[in-house]
């Protein structure tokens, strides 16, 4: 594994030869979550309030990789209550119940939300797919629905909110095509709504 000083030394020789020998507008980093890339993070000084570096005068975004990212949110809504925009919550807790309500009927507002997505074991928990698929669409519009109809109480519809948020999210992080029948799995164009989402 290459330390992050290593790391550093890398990324700065890579970022100066896409630019100067290709002549690619380098705008962002990205990298998964490894204790080495954590390294890098904290080396090129890398923070919640200034996520960027600067080099020769340009400003260079840093990201973890939205599908690890994604995992580790599920990871964290699994132990922790969250709290977002506004003093909003979302919880597990509501997940767990809007699962139960209907596991043994044979119409389901969210089929592709199962008993091992719910109870998952730590291998489960490793599968980004797994994680990726709590905050799906169909997920979040059948969440959505039950609360609603108030077949979800308690603030659920901070958890409906945070569902729907983080589909679009990954949609928007993961998007590529110029066509999609999801909107915010279009292409990143700069958007008014891609933007005012984020």
């Amino acid at each position: 594994m290459c330390k992050g000083e290593k790391l550093k030394s890398i990324t700065l020789n890579c970022i100066e030869k896409l630019q100067i020998q290709s002549g690619a507008n380098v705008r962002a980093v990205v990298s998964d979550q490894g204790s080495n890339f954590k390294e890098l993070v904290k080396s090129l000084g890398i923070s919640a309030e200034k996520p960027y570096f600067i080099v020769n005068e340009k400003k260079f975004y840093y990201f973890y990789d939205v599908p690890h990212l994604i995992k580790s949110v599920r990871n964290n809504i699994l132990q922790y209550d969250i709290t977002f925009k506004d003093n909003k919550g979302a919880t597990w807790k509501h997940i767990q119940a809007f699962y139960k309500s209907y596991e043994c009927k044979p119409l389901r507002l969210a089929p592709k939300l199962t008993h091992m997505h719910i109870n998952s074991n730590n291998f489960q928990k490793m599968r980004v797919k797994y994680a990726v698929q709590v905050f799906n669409e169909s997920v979040a519009g059948g969440f959505s629905t039950f609360v609603s109809f108030k077949a979800l109480l308690g603030g659920a519809a901070g958890t409906a909110e945070f569902l729907e948020k983080f589909d679009k999210l990954f949609d928007l992080f993961n998007s590529s095509k110029y066509r999609n029948a999801k909107q915010y799995n279009l292409a990143f164009m700069r958007a008014d709504y891609q933007l005012a989402f984020l």
